[in-house]
């Protein structure tokens, strides 16, 4: 995978996630605390500035409670704007 479509790939998985963020009401800082990171770090995510791992993912989607199918598949196929 070429880093352009690797960079995008965490960018429009982060914005997904801060979506979930807001509509949960929690702050980064919620987040960080509960799966066990740096708020700083959990930022760098949402901006897609710092990789997220398959495991990490789950751990986020399950502290929110929604599957994390959907946000993976989104991204299947796509290609970078």
């Amino acid at each position: 995978m070429d880093r352009v479509r690797a960079k995008w790939i965490y960018q429009v998985l982060g914005a997904q996630l801060r979506q979930c963020r807001n509509s949960a009401g929690k702050s980064q800082d919620d987040v960080a605390t509960a799966i066990g990171v740096d708020r700083r770090h959990y930022g760098r995510v949402e901006s897609g500035q710092s990789r997220l791992s398959i495991a990490r993912l789950i751990e986020i989607c399950e502290y929110f409670k929604v599957d994390p199918g959907p946000l993976v598949t989104h991204l299947v196929g796509n290609t970078p704007s």
